[in-house]
């Protein structure tokens, strides 16, 4: 696997961010998906005039693992609380991580699946808690679901490839 790591950095090279930095904004088509080397990302949801910090995600984690087989829009923004390394993996680099990197594409697809299945479990028992509360859920309830629903992040494979980046 070092030797696939090494040649994973080649086609996706670390790149540095500052304080502030969006690694990508809620509603932008997506293309990449991003491994957190080092530094922390805010990860937001906005709906309407409101904005809810949905998690803060740091080294080792990838996220938004399924852009790179889906170009949906963004369903949060991604922003940088302080400096740090993270490792872009576009969806165009996909084919040539897959000649270049087998094992490690096999682990991004085993991710990506699995994600997508625990996805629809926290989904379907957010939907419950939701649906059981007596007042009805409130916005913020519903845009952290739809923002569950839409984005993900992972400890795997992110934490191997942060190790091997630093």
């Amino acid at each position: 696997p070092e030797a696939e790591l090494a040649a994973l950095l080649e086609i996706a090279p670390p790149a540095r961010f500052g304080a502030g930095a969006a690694l990508f904004d809620q509603g932008a088509r997506a293309a990449s998906s991003f491994v957190i080397v080092s530094g922390e990302v805010e990860v937001f949801r906005t709906y309407g005039a409101d904005t809810w910090e949905i998690d803060a995600l740091g080294s080792g984690v990838v996220l938004g693992l399924l852009a790179l087989w889906d170009e949906a829009p963004r369903s949060v923004s991604a922003i940088a609380r302080g400096d740090g390394v993270v490792v872009e993996i576009r969806r165009a680099a996909l084919a040539a991580i897959v000649e270049r990197c087998p094992r490690v594409a096999d682990r991004l697809h085993d991710e990506a699946a699995a994600a997508v299945a625990r996805r629809i479990d926290s989904a379907n028992e957010r939907l419950k808690r939701l649906v059981a509360r007596p007042k009805g859920p409130s916005r913020e309830a519903l845009a952290r679901l739809a923002a569950a629903i839409g984005e993900l992040a992972l400890p795997m494979p992110g934490e191997v490839i942060a190790r091997r980046a630093r």
